[in-house]
């Protein structure tokens, strides 16, 4: 039943292995099933694509990604462009968030967005190969480790004894004598500190050794162990750390281990034309963001002319308040005119009055001069009744002018509150969100702590992901949180300014309403 699952998923005939490596390939044709299956929910987003190179067929484009990727030059995977069907793609370089891809299809000049699915197998495939290639090729030390040879050897003592423990001891002079040891105990008993003294007496041997590790952390310890007791031929190159260093005491405190450290001392030329290539690379990094800032600005013209149309309306609506505006002026300048007629008036009625003194001295026609000086006093009396009236709705209208004005900047006040509700209901859908997104959050982290603490095997045998997909999980739901709690600030924000002036809307309302008349 194995060979025909086997032979569904290849169409070529496997080739027959024992089974211990029938099954170790089993189980790297199981991983990259699942590499296949998990390739479309982790698709790399990408944005802001320009074309920078075209070598024959070969075209490569420069994309802006979201977070660091660790993705090894030259690996495969599938280019994802909106509206058209998948591409193949290689991966050139990652250089911070920057990446290069080559694609044998031309996209244009600017990609605005697009998705990378990589596909990792293809390291697992090649061990397929080699492991079915060298099937009946000897491996001594696997047949040792399967117990399928036996181990030879006696153990043997130190050229100088260190200081250690029996059990320490043991598995030291075993190391030193037998051809295959196995050193097994809990954790903090001892066993990193144990293998970096084997390696420091082999080295007193004469002998190399070559530690590894399926963790950067475990071979820092170890190497960290070796330095100490070998400080005189580090800058020989004596130890040399080859990989990602983690540990930053290692770092620190002894550099010439690091195999960078050992090149730049024996590669001097070499060092400066990487230094001068570095120097080159950032120039034209600079001179790339200045030109990236052109296309922005180029492309925020394009994004800017919806807006220019919407604010030519709004300009129009500008325009017709102006014109309500020009009529109010005109309004009021036409009753200004009617009040220095009645103050002319009233000045008339004023001479009259005397007119009515120097009559009153006069004896005839008094009787005709007392109706016409009475006819003249309640006219001049009207007059002023008037006077002070048009005095008063020209002080009310140079009041309330402004006020209208102010008022019809602002929508209705059913407008306001229906704005009002709608950033009301945003809020709360940002509360519920950002509660499910933490929750989220909380458990990608449970999960990416369980990853780390957690085996290869033991991972497939609970079917948890690799750290690194879980940490660009909880990266992504990082970000989202940001995102959101932005967008709450802002939300909150915008709802306290509406509603403030909803209140300036109440008020000029009421205010207005006295004078509807």
């Amino acid at each position: 039943m194995v060979m025909v699952k086997l032979e569904s998923r290849f169409a070529e005939p496997m080739k027959t292995l024992p089974a211990m490596l029938d099954e170790f390939r089993t189980a790297l044709q199981d991983e990259i099933e699942v590499a296949k299956r998990n390739a479309s929910n982790s698709a790399i987003p990408l944005s802001n694509g320009h074309k920078v190179g075209e070598q024959g067929s070969a075209f490569q484009y420069a994309f802006l990604i979201d977070s660091v990727l660790n993705t090894p030059d030259g690996a495969p995977g599938d280019l994802i462009v909106p509206e058209r069907a998948p591409i193949e793609a290689t991966i050139v370089s990652v250089e911070g968030l920057r990446i290069v891809i080559s694609v044998e299809t031309d996209l244009g000049q600017f990609v605005p967005s697009a998705r990378l699915q990589a596909d990792l197998s293809d390291l697992m495939r090649k061990l397929i190969e080699r492991i079915e290639s060298n099937a009946s090729a000897g491996n001594a030390a696997g047949s040792r480790m399967m117990g399928t040879t036996p181990v030879t050897g006696s153990p043997k003592r130190p050229m100088v004894a260190p200081e250690l423990l029996k059990a320490q001891m043991t598995a030291l002079q075993s190391a030193l004598g037998r051809n295959l040891t196995v050193i097994w105990g809990p954790p903090g008993t001892g066993k990193t500190y144990t293998i970096g003294t084997i390696a420091k007496c082999l080295h007193d041997e004469g002998r190399t050794v070559l530690i590894v590790s399926h963790t950067n952390t475990a071979v820092d310890q170890a190497i960290k162990r070796v330095a100490s007791d070998m400080l005189e031929y580090l800058e020989q190159g004596a130890v040399i750390r080859v990989g990602e260093v983690r540990d930053d005491v290692l770092k620190s405190k002894y550099p010439d281990v690091l195999l960078r450290s050992q090149v730049e001392r024996q590669s001097k030329s070499l060092v400066e034309l990487r230094d001068k290539l570095v120097s080159q690379k950032q120039a034209l990094s600079d001179e790339q963001n200045s030109l990236q800032q052109e296309v922005q600005i180029i492309e925020w013209v394009e994004a800017s002319k919806s807006n220019i149309a919407s604010c030519g309306s709004r300009i129009e609506e500008l325009h017709k308040k102006q014109g309500q505006l020009t009529s109010a002026e005109r309004t009021l300048s036409g009753l200004e005119k009617k009040h220095e007629q009645l103050i002319e008036l009233r000045d008339h009625t004023s001479g009259i009055l005397v007119v009515r003194n120097e009559l009153a001295a006069k004896k005839e026609g008094k009787s005709r001069l007392e109706d016409m000086l009475s006819l003249r006093t309640m006219e001049c009396e009207e007059a002023n009744r008037r006077v002070h009236q048009q005095e008063r709705q020209i002080e009310i209208v140079n009041r309330i002018t402004p006020l209208r004005q102010e008022r019809a900047t602002y929508p209705s006040m059913e407008e306001q509150k229906s704005i009002i509700e709608t950033l009301s209901a945003r809020i709360v859908e940002i509360v519920e969100q950002l509660g499910e997104i933490q929750q989220s959050h909380a458990d990608a982290i449970t999960i990416l702590e369980q990853t780390r603490s957690t085996g290869a095997f033991m991972r497939l045998l609970k079917r948890l992901p690799r750290p690194e997909e879980q940490k660009l999980i909880v990266s992504s739901l990082s970000k989202r949180l940001k995102t959101l709690d932005a967008e709450s600030i802002a939300v909150k924000e915008a709802y306290n300014g509406v509603r403030d002036k909803l209140g300036r809307i109440i008020e000029l309302d009421s205010e207005l309403s006295q004078y509807k008349a």
